[in-house]
């Protein structure tokens, strides 16, 4: 899905219910959540139920767990009143169990920023080996296939400040030519199936 203008951000606690079966079946690593209320501006690609549209309220909801012990501080969570790109999976056996059945799929990595002035940021990492998934074969981690000729690095100060040099340093980029959605539906239409 594209463009997502978040619009609130709260926590909730389900320390009482952390131990329902239906929670731990569904890998919720911790009790604490940290949820996004957004507005959707485009969908790139969207399958199943429940049918969304541009223009929709949205909700989603992610276990503070998935990033670290301290993530109501992690600096990979999104921020008020700014847009990004992200993609988002549909749980509907957490439907009931929490507030939203709706999660980040990468909830691990910085998602795609949108700046004010049209540019997109981005993470890519590189690793010294290739590696596999579900039969394919890969050779970066985040988003790789969106780097063009046009693609600068870019240093994400609050990053290095709040401690997250490994992975994210040296490792985020920008890209401001007009092609970055084409390419962005592109990698869609490749991949999700």
């Amino acid at each position: 899905m594209k463009y997502r203008l978040i619009t609130d951000i709260h926590f909730n606690d389900y320390s009482d219910t952390y131990y329902d079966t239906s929670i731990i079946n569904n890998n919720i690593l911790s009790p604490e959540t940290i949820v996004y209320k957004i507005t959707i501006d485009k969908i790139y690609f969207a399958k199943g139920d429940p049918v969304i549209h541009a223009g929709d309220q949205f909700t989603i909801e992610d276990p503070l767990g998935t990033e670290s012990p301290c993530l109501k501080d992690s600096v990979y969570k999104l921020q008020l009143n700014r847009q990004y790109i992200f993609p988002v999976s549909y749980m509907p056996e957490l439907t009931g169990s929490m507030e939203s059945p709706f999660h980040l799929s990468y909830s691990f990595y910085p998602q795609i920023e949108c700046t004010e002035d049209g540019g997109y940021i981005f993470f890519v990492l590189y690793p010294q080996i290739v590696f596999g998934y579900n039969g394919k074969s890969y050779t970066w981690y985040g988003w790789g296939e969106l780097v063009n000729t046009e693609t600068v690095p870019v240093i994400m100060d609050h990053y290095e400040k709040e401690g997250y040099k490994g992975n994210l340093k040296g490792n985020m980029y920008i890209r401001t030519d007009r092609n970055f959605e084409s390419d962005m539906q592109s990698l869609c239409d490749k991949w999700c199936v």
